[in-house]
């Protein structure tokens, strides 16, 4: 936004076309707005998980970060902040979705559906972490001179 008009021309032709088309929506006669903005809420709450993801990742890489990459367990606490927002965002998304669904099912579910992804996504560390061992072949024996 700092930028001038001639600077920025592409991000300022898009921001006004959203305003406008936002705006169209609002000005929609009979739109249901109360609905819509809880819509938008939910959305906005289930995309907040992903983009934490990929700031998480983008924090462990040493390539970009150098000495400054998160420690071990800094990133189990921003991966049980993460799995947290995905569990809260999928139960909005869900009671936004189906108002008559059961909030105690679907959070059980849920935090089943999040204690097997990190398994697996622990294993799947180990195992990359791992260092495998390259195959290892006998000697051939030396020459005999004579």
């Amino acid at each position: 936004m700092h930028r001038g008009f001639s600077d920025a021309k592409e991000f300022y032709f898009s921001y006004t076309g959203m305003v406008a088309a936002a705006a169209a929506i609002v000005l929609i006669p009979g739109a249901p707005l109360g609905l819509i903005t809880t819509a938008v809420q939910a959305l906005a709450g289930l995309l907040l998980p992903s983009a934490s993801v990929f700031l998480l990742l983008l924090c462990t890489d040493r390539e970009v970060l150098g000495p400054w990459v998160n420690r071990r367990w800094l990133n189990i606490v921003a991966g049980f902040i993460v799995s947290t927002l995905l569990l809260l965002s999928a139960i909005l998304m869900a009671t936004t979705l189906f108002p008559d669904v059961n909030v105690v099912a679907v959070t059980e579910y849920l935090v089943v559906a999040i204690v097997i992804g990190v398994i697996v996504a622990v294993g799947a560390i180990e195992m990359a972490r791992t260092p495998s061992r390259p195959a290892t072949f006998p000697a051939a024996p030396a020459p005999r001179c004579g």
